[in-house]
């Protein structure tokens, strides 16, 4: 791996518009309490997520988590929001949102999706034999691409969940055939 290893995963502009782009993961996101988001994927709005409050109400059809948003150097309109919406005011401020996953976050998605067909050498070798495996057209593998842990898996997980690759030219993933 290169690059600065004292940047922090949720300031590394390059990681925030990876998740950005990767609208998959996104769609995996279930708020908790210690999560990292970006407003509109910028890096100047970074938050995370904290007071988590499980509400139940006998008016609402399904029980929802109450979270409130602590962003730094940025004032933010959305103080707070429930999961899974129950207003317009929810619904609206979860389209502006960015989840940026952590290291285990992003593990925890990948061993819950080998769980259902493992192999001999297990979820995390897995990734290990990816990590051995030619990435790009010039024959580089993953972890000289790639700055940090979160950028890795996130790549694995959109190269075999989802056949997908990042090209930093578009900073776009695009569809393949295999992984």
């Amino acid at each position: 791996m290169k690059g600065d290893a004292a940047m922090k995963f949720y300031e590394d502009p390059l990681y925030i518009k990876m998740c950005k782009e990767a609208k998959e993961i996104q769609k995996e996101w279930k708020p908790e309490f210690g999560d990292f988001i970006s407003i509109g994927g910028r890096i100047e709005s970074i938050c995370i997520l904290g007071y988590k409050h499980k509400a139940q109400y006998s008016d609402r059809k399904k029980d929802y988590s109450w979270f409130r948003v602590s962003c730094r150097g940025v004032g933010i309109s959305w103080p707070y929001f429930t999961y899974p919406p129950q207003t317009d005011h929810d619904e609206e401020f979860l389209e502006y949102i960015v989840w940026l996953p952590r290291q285990d976050q992003l593990q925890e998605i990948w061993r819950q999706e080998y769980l259902k067909n493992p192999t001999e050498s297990g979820w995390f070798g897995e990734f290990t034999k990816w990590l051995d495996s030619k990435y790009d057209d010039e024959g580089r593998n993953p972890d000289e691409l790639f700055d940090t842990m979160e950028q890795l898996w996130l790549v694995f997980i959109m190269c075999l969940r989802f056949k997908k690759k990042w090209n930093p030219e578009t900073e776009k993933w695009e569809a393949l055939d295999e992984c």
